[in-house]
Order: C-alpha cells, then structure tokens, then sequence
C-alpha cells in the first residue's frame, strides 16, 4: 500500500480519532459514531497513513502541530470530546 502522508483528514477520520480518544477504545467509539469496529478501524489506519503517524496520539499530536491546528480548535470547542480536548490541551497545549 502507498502511503498517502502529507494529504489531509477527511471529516469522519477526525470525527472517529477524537471518539477513539474521548471512548478509550475502538468499540466504544464505532458505538458512539454509529459505525461498525471495522470502519472505525479502517478510518484510524487511513488517518495513520495521512498523517504518516503510528497511533492516535502522533496523529493527534501531528495535526495540532504541523498543519491542522483547527483540529484543536473543533475538538476543544465541540463539548463533544471531552477527554480529547483535555488530552490535547494538556500535551500539546505548548506547541501553539
């Protein structure tokens, strides 16, 4: 497979890294979004490939970073997430 790094997200793979992270697991975040696991998980690894990161947190720590600072933004302003607001305030709050 080719990496796709250097593209951007699309929506629903931002919508699914932020209710992984809010959920603390895949399944409790397909259930959130009204996904099946293996969609979740299919968004999770394009956005991997995207963002050329391994996991949830480079990805989350990539977009802030590096070119989507309005994902921080969405995520901190939503009230949907929570605990990725919290995440991303906490250890990235310093890269702004």
């Amino acid at each position: 497979m080719v990496p796709r790094a250097g593209l951007p997200p699309t929506r629903r793979q931002l919508e699914t890294l932020c209710a992984y992270i809010d959920a603390g697991s895949i399944k409790a975040a397909a259930s959130q979004l009204g996904i099946t696991e293996t969609t979740a998980r299919q968004n999770l690894s394009a956005l991997y490939r995207r963002t050329g990161s391994v996991n949830a947190a480079q990805a989350a720590f990539l977009l802030r970073r590096v070119r989507h600072r309005e994902v921080a933004t969405r995520i901190s302003t939503s009230g949907r997430c929570p605990r990725a607001a919290s995440v991303l305030e906490c250890h990235l709050g310093a890269t702004s």
